[in-house]
């Protein structure tokens, strides 16, 4: 009979039972948002000696602290998240837990709910190893045609650490670009070095002197058909044999050199020592702008005979 009285009691005005229920169950979940607070907070490590983390994995912690008002809200300093994994000796995958601490730890909060993620997490340990490899500077485009450029680093090498199969596949590393475009100017200055691998850092320099300079480049071109001059004729006498033309191999600028006008080089043959008829034997002299020297040229001698004129 009780039974019976119990089933009714339930079923009786069930409608407004179930609108109170569902009164009840929204402003639970009101509550537990009004009194809700995020953070997110640095994930610390805790490793074996000589031992480095070789794969990627999270760098922070999500909490969730639900269930609790407080006059001064909890800040991100509060809480301190971190993994122990120092205990072990060998390299391999570990599972790591992840434990979040409050922080001071004597602080009082009551009754609430504390959630954080993840909570797990799965790290390769690897022994780390330390490595010499070169520094070369990180250099794009280039000066304008007609110009060069050298470089000196300093220091020209440098020691790197890390896990040890990051570490094996570095031969070198680079420091920060450098543009050269465009430039004619002596560059001279500190540069970042960069691994390229964020899991391996230079061990001391962080920095190099970067010295570039750049200078206009020097080429040999050669230039054929080139007239023989005579200068200083006798007065009386005229040449009786054919002039030849010659060639002068010159080196200079590469600028100055590919605006160079042929009319501004000549083989000069001085006839000052000519006094009568003859043939004389003479050494031509390449007459060559400024800034250009010569390397080579033809021919070395000619002969002239003179008549009477």
């Amino acid at each position: 009979m009780r039974i019976k009285n119990l089933g009714k009691s339930i079923f009786t005005n069930w409608p407004a039972k179930i609108i109170s229920l569902l009164v009840a169950v929204i402003i639970f979940f009101i509550y537990r948002m009004d009194t809700q607070q995020q953070f997110s907070i640095p994930l610390e490590k805790k490793l074996p000696p000589g031992f480095a983390i070789a794969n990627e994995y999270p760098s922070r912690v999500d909490v969730v602290l639900r269930g609790v008002k407080y006059r001064t809200p909890l800040e991100e300093s509060n809480f301190y998240a971190f993994f122990d994994v120092s205990n072990i000796r060998t390299e391999g995958q570990v599972q790591a837990e992840i434990i979040v601490k409050l922080l001071p730890e004597d602080l009082k909060l009551g009754t609430f709910e504390f959630e954080y993620s993840p909570s797990l997490i799965s790290i390769r340990l690897e022994q780390e190893i330390e490595k010499k490899v070169p520094v070369l500077p990180n250099l794009v485009g280039a000066p304008p045609k007609g110009y060069k450029y050298e470089y000196k680093i300093d220091p020209g090498t440098i020691t790197i650490r890390g896990p040890r199969s990051h570490v094996q596949k570095i031969t070198e590393v680079t420091t920060e670009k450098i543009d050269l475009t465009g430039r004619i100017s002596e560059i001279k200055s500190f540069v970042k070095i960069t691994t390229g691998n964020s899991f391996v850092r230079p061990l001391e320099n962080q920095e190099a002197l970067l010295q570039i300079s750049i200078n206009q480049e020097q080429i040999t071109k050669t230039f054929s058909n080139i007239p023989i001059i005579l200068t200083n004729t006798p007065f009386g006498l005229q040449v009786m044999s054919a002039i030849p033309r010659g060639y002068v191999e010159l080196k200079g600028n590469q600028i100055d050199i590919d605006n160079l006008d042929t009319e501004q080089i000549k083989l000069i043959v001085n006839c000052r020592e000519v006094t009568e008829p003859g043939e004389y034997v003479f050494i031509p002299e390449p007459n060559i702008p400024e800034k250009m020297s010569v390397i080579n040229y033809d021919p070395k001698t000619i002969i002239i005979k003179f008549g009477l004129r």
